[in-house]
């Protein structure tokens, strides 16, 4: 069974909305950049769960021939667009993906490596199968629990078809909520970036 292994959400440059995670106690654990594909970002742990923030640092790149199908331009103007700023990657057992896919070949990525991407419209979450597991296995990490709200959901689509633990979708205006049980922080990034934690 596949499960949620982390999530994205478009950000400004240099990901300064991170300094509220930092200043309630959660710690940037990596940070870098995708050569070829425009874009860099930085990640904290929540429980079992990776929030990545993802911002474009090359327009061209992020609109080039093979990295454009992502719709990673459309993503970051969001409020413009009506793309959903989000994106969340699945890991799981080896084979077929649970969606329709096409093969993604980051231009970072060794040759011949793809990552499985679900045929959907940019206006749904860029849902993916990650080739590893982005949070060390750890039996004392808490289960996060995970809301991605946008303002319409295709009952046919990826996202409404899986069956993936901790995972809800809602609909009202985007957002990203993480949750751990029991929780008592909260950083609520609205209306900057559509992220609330609570851990």
């Amino acid at each position: 069974m596949h499960r949620l292994d982390h999530v994205f959400v478009m950000c400004a440059p240099g990901a300064p909305e991170g300094r509220a995670l930092e200043d309630a106690g959660l710690e940037c654990v990596r940070s870098r950049a995708h050569p070829g594909q425009g874009t860099h970002n930085r990640c904290w742990f929540v429980g079992d769960l990776m929030l990545e923030l993802l911002w474009i640092d090359d327009p061209v790149a992020a609109a080039s021939p093979g990295v454009a199908r992502l719709r990673l331009p459309e993503r970051d103007r969001w409020s413009e667009t009506g793309a959903a700023p989000f994106g969340a990657a699945l890991h799981g057992p080896d084979g077929e993906p649970p969606f329709p896919a096409w093969d993604y070949a980051p231009p970072y990525f060794p040759d011949g490596r793809v990552i499985p991407v679900a045929v959907a419209p940019p206006s749904e979450p860029l849902l993916f199968i990650t080739p590893g597991v982005s949070v060390p296995t750890d039996p004392e990490r808490p289960a996060a629990r995970c809301e991605i709200r946008l303002p319409a959901w295709d009952p046919a689509g990826p996202m409404a078809s899986l069956a993936v633990a901790g995972l809800t979708l809602t609909t009202g205006d985007p957002l990203l909520s993480i949750a751990l049980e029991g929780g008592s922080r909260t950083v609520d990034l609205t209306p900057d970036l559509p992220i609330r934690v609570r851990f």
